[in-house]
């Protein structure tokens, strides 16, 4: 009989089931502001562009807070869950849908009072403060729908919707291009009809929204009554996702200093091959954080069931994807620089002589970006925050600021355009080399570079893979059969745990027909009990709800009675099923 073991079927399918959603909701962002700007330049004029360029910090704020409560609590429920702690689960999502509510009230509230602070903060140009002021004031007006959409939209991806949570920011950034044109161009709102299409594209998600929260019937996540205790759990939600947030407001602060230095070594014709690096890497991050934000939630799941091989799994096509495009990339830039820069209207000789050298070097940086945002968004996923933060700091602002500035001192243009890849690599290595320095000094508590969680008993552990099959029933059966005699279980055991695995994947097979799902089985043999851990693919059903009134499902109804404990949780789309036996 072949050995079973353990493999990608499972994991891989889900990994490819959430990255094309996830690449497409990058892609549909990123779009949707460059073509907003295009539209907002040629309908009203350039100066308009500047303002909505000025306003932008706003807009970010906005976007550091979603990624506190969507991204916060997509780690910590999609943990949670794998811990089979529904409870907090539910918890945790109610907290992040409260939290996103009162924080766009208070943001709402507090910006239309402080409206005028604000402006002059984020412009100092005199003959724009009319254009940013009214673009500012319908951004905050619609707060909260920029807040509170974007977080569901994270928070729906944990419930197993990754294309529906997807359609959501396309339909609304689509929206928001249709109704640009009709405020701006048939209405002749001006600036305030392009803050207004914004907030009308958000408004029309919000309906999607509300079709999850109060139509859709197979909802796992549920709004739950708090109590006292519970809100120690919001310290949690909103450290989660702090390296995203520190991120995004890195992102503007960075980039306003290197413009700043950029302009002062090498002019106009330097800023402008700059923009040409900024637009590739604008066009890479859509599938560095399509990747890495495909990774997060299924890292987070693995990461409360202390399934490291299966985060092994993960982190291999997340790095062989990421890394994939980075170097495709490469490549094409490497060879056609001219090509590149042209797609600009970068033509002249005097900047083909700055841009060609310019857009090659800047594009090597472009393995050590993928590798340290990849590192970001893990260590963040596995609670290793401190980590996260370091990895978002060095490459935010730390290393590549002052690289930036000392190799334009000593190497004029050419020498920032060095330092963007210098600074990444470096964060790469630091990355590896602090995980690497805390796995030596804890060689009991962590077995990989990654900080994979050892076990904390010395318990015997089986790990395999197969298909809902009857074939694969019986041969996983007889293999947890004799795999808890060698381990120690007594025979009534060993045949009562091989029955109930066999069992499990029965019900499987059955309950999904002839679409036979992907299962990865775990068995766990202790001192006093034996654990059995099953996860799929199939249609969600709760095996914990079955009664004795249930037809057609004898094979749950036989578990129920010869187990001690049965425990289910529905994440990502997986249903998790955990069985317990006395010894």
């Amino acid at each position: 009989m072949t050995t079973l073991n353990r493999n990608s079927a499972l994991l891989g399918k889900k990994f490819n089931e959430y990255l094309l959603p996830a690449i497409l909701s990058a892609m549909s962002i990123l779009l949707a502001s460059f073509v907003d700007g295009i539209i907002v330049s040629k309908l009203i004029s350039p100066d308009a562009l500047s303002a909505v360029n000025l306003a932008e910090p706003v807009i970010l704020f906005f976007q550091a807070l979603f990624f506190l409560f969507g991204i916060g609590g997509l780690i910590s429920i999609s943990r949670a869950l794998g811990e089979r702690d529904s409870r907090k689960a539910n918890v945790l999502f109610t907290l992040a849908a409260i939290g996103a509510v009162i924080v766009s009230v208070a943001v709402t509230v507090v910006g239309t009072v402080f409206k005028d602070g604000i402006v002059s903060l984020v412009c100092n140009e005199q003959k724009l403060t009319k254009m940013v002021s009214d673009y500012v004031s319908y951004s905050i007006y619609g707060s909260a729908f920029i807040i509170i959409i974007p977080t569901f939209v994270f928070l729906m991806r944990v419930d197993g919707l990754p294309k529906f949570s997807s359609a959501i920011l396309i339909v609304s950034n689509a929206v928001n291009l249709v109704m640009d044109i009709v405020y701006i161009g048939a209405l002749g709102m001006g600036i305030k009809g392009a803050a207004l299409a914004t907030v009308t594209g958000y408004a029309v998600g919000s309906l999607m929204v509300l079709y999850y929260l109060c139509i859709y019937k197979k909802r796992t996540l549920k709004f739950v009554k708090l109590g006292a205790g519970d809100l120690k759990s919001l310290a949690q939600l909103c450290t989660s996702g702090i390296s995203s947030v520190l991120n995004t407001v890195l992102l503007f602060v960075k980039a306003i200093l290197l413009n700043r230095i950029v302009i002062k070594a090498g002019g106009a014709d330097a800023i402008s091959i700059f923009s040409v690096c900024n637009f590739l890497l604008t066009f890479i991050s859509m599938f560095v954080s399509g990747g890495a934000d495909t990774m997060t939630p299924i890292v987070s799941m693995l990461s409360g069931e202390k399934d490291n091989k299966g985060i092994g799994i993960i982190l291999k096509k997340t790095f062989a994807f990421v890394l994939g495009c980075c170097a495709a990339v490469i490549a094409f830039v490497c060879i056609f620089p001219e090509a590149v820069l042209a797609i600009f209207s970068v033509r002249s000789e005097s900047k083909l002589a700055i841009g060609v050298p310019a857009v090659r070097i800047f594009s090597l940086s472009l393995i050590g970006m993928g590798i340290s945002y990849i590192m970001m968004n893990y260590f963040q996923s596995v609670k290793h925050k401190a980590l996260s933060v370091m990895i978002t700091l060095l490459r935010g602002i730390v290393l590549t600021v002052p690289l930036a500035y000392a190799m334009s001192k000593l190497f004029g243009v050419r020498g920032i355009w060095w330092s963007l890849f210098v600074s990444e690599m470096l964060t790469a290595a630091a990355a590896f080399g602090v995980s690497f320095i805390i796995r030596c000094t804890h060689k009991d508590k962590y077995s990989s570079v990654f900080l994979f969680e050892s076990s904390a008993d010395s318990s015997a552990v089986l790990d395999v893979s197969i298909e809902a099959k009857k074939t694969d029933a019986v041969r996983v059966s007889e293999s947890i059969c004799t795999f808890c005699l060698e381990n120690g279980a007594d025979g009534q055991r060993a045949k009562y745990a091989g029955l109930l695995a066999e069992e499990m994947v029965e019900h499987i097979r059955r309950f999904n027909g002839e679409n036979a799902p992907q299962i990865d089985l775990f068995c766990k043999v202790l001192d006093d009990r034996v654990i059995l851990s099953v996860r799929d693919n199939g249609a969600i059903f709760d095996p914990a709800k079955v009664d004795d009134d249930t037809q057609g499902l004898s094979n749950l109804k036989m578990i129920r009675s010869v187990a001690d404990k049965v425990e289910y949780t529905r994440v990502i789309g997986l249903n998790n099923m955990l069985v317990e036996l006395g010894r």
